[in-house]
């Protein structure tokens, strides 16, 4: 049952109901948890951190595969050693540090993400081709 919206409104101004705006900061703060953890936890060395369910059902390489280790050698001035884990994930971490500020302090979507369809689907485009080509050459 959806509720009333007079409902919902009245317990806005009430104080008994947070507005949805307010949940903004609660993914750049779990970005940013994640990567002071990152600096002092090594994902090579730790086993609690996650493993990849497509790896470990395939054996194949998914497009995020080794994205903690790249950005834990990120965080620690190891550019070649982050590329070679995971090229795509340090060519796309400036879109989505872009789009976790932008969403955080304007309360909503990043605009430059979703203006231009071609946008999309080149990225998609190039997720897939990465997906491949990291399989298919052993990157």
């Amino acid at each position: 049952m959806i509720p009333n919206k007079h409902i919902m409104r009245q317990a806005l101004r009430m104080g008994k109901m947070k507005p949805e705006h307010s949940w903004r900061f609660t993914v750049p703060v779990l970005f940013v948890l994640l990567i002071i953890g990152l600096v002092f936890f090594d994902p090579t060395a730790f086993r609690f951190l996650p493993r990849c369910p497509f790896f470990a059902l395939t054996g194949l390489k998914c497009p995020g595969c080794g994205s903690l280790r790249a950005l834990h050698s990120l965080l620690h001035g190891n550019f070649v050693g982050a590329w070679n884990f995971n090229a795509a994930a340090l060519l796309v971490l400036p879109f989505v540090a872009a789009g976790l500020i932008h969403n955080a302090f304007r309360g909503r979507e990043p605009a430059f993400l979703f203006r231009h369809t071609w946008l999309g689907w080149s990225l998609a485009g190039g997720m897939i081709l990465w997906w491949v080509l990291r399989n298919l050459l052993g990157w």
